[in-house]
């Protein structure tokens, strides 16, 4: 079934993967919340997974340096495909941005910020390839680190013939696949008072449509000559009634990720 992430309030997919923050609520009078992110430049060996580097894949191209996030060398940008023969003008690529000093009160409930922008130019490529590449997520909570995490990005590039296939919504010219996983997030606080959760959530920007599978979710993004499509990240403050607040406090389970998947 397509889903319009966004009107799916315990949905978060592709960013938020199964991770416990180090608190479960906190107190003051707002909150700041800053977001870094990055394409891996070498692979990360974490626990039985391995996420890919950037450089470990010779398909990918040109590259802009990012942070070092947790002693990780990273990009913000990578294009692809640069093996084909000749070598075409223009290639497909994926841009991340970040966005810090981002302010959550009481004052500004039900008030979307954004805090991650993922923005791919989709070229059409003759041929069909797929790849993976590790990304590390940091969240600072009034500038404390309440969560850092690996996950891979899945992209699929599809041929571009009808009839498409994976269920692609468009017709001759196919729409290439994020694969994402499909995980909740919330985070409880007390704030100016008010007892609080802030949600964090995937916001698929039109014309991106997403199919709901329960535990993944397979994201198509439209393929033109070239096609800009975004998705975001976004957080908001969300007040809760007293009686919900200790069930509340028990969750607690928020994570940072972008299509988690398990490699040995």
């Amino acid at each position: 079934m397509k889903t319009n992430l966004i009107k799916k309030l315990s949905i978060a997919s592709g960013m938020l993967a199964a991770s416990m923050f180090s608190v479960n609520t906190l107190a003051g009078e707002m909150i700041t919340l800053d977001f870094d992110s990055g394409f891996l430049k070498s692979d990360v060996v974490v626990g039985p997974d391995t996420f890919l580097g950037v450089d470990s894949n010779p398909i990918f191209g040109n590259t802009t340096a990012g942070n070092t996030i947790a002693g990780h060398d990273t990009y913000t940008f990578f294009d692809w495909d640069r093996s084909l023969t000749p070598t075409p003008s223009a290639f497909s690529s994926l841009k991340v941005e970040n966005f810090s000093g981002l302010m959550l009160d009481t004052d500004i409930i039900n008030t979307p910020v954004t805090l991650q922008l993922f923005t791919q130019v989709n070229n059409v490529i003759p041929r069909a390839l797929e790849w993976d590449v590790g990304i590390i997520n940091q969240l600072k909570i009034n500038t404390v680190i309440a969560d850092t995490a690996f996950n891979n990005i899945h992209f699929k590039e599809t041929i571009n013939s009808s009839p498409c296939a994976d269920g692609s919504p468009s017709g001759l010219v196919c729409d290439d696949i994020y694969t994402v996983n499909d995980i909740s997030a919330v985070i409880p606080v007390y704030v100016n008072g008010t007892h609080a959760k802030i949600r964090i959530w995937v916001d698929p920007v039109d014309p991106v449509v997403c199919n709901d599978n329960g535990a993944t979710l397979d994201c198509f993004t439209p393929e033109e000559v070239p096609g800009t499509t975004q998705i975001a990240v976004k957080a908001e403050l969300i007040a809760i009634p007293e009686p919900g607040v200790l069930a509340l406090i028990g969750l607690g389970l928020v994570g940072l990720g972008f299509g988690r998947r398990k490699r040995s």
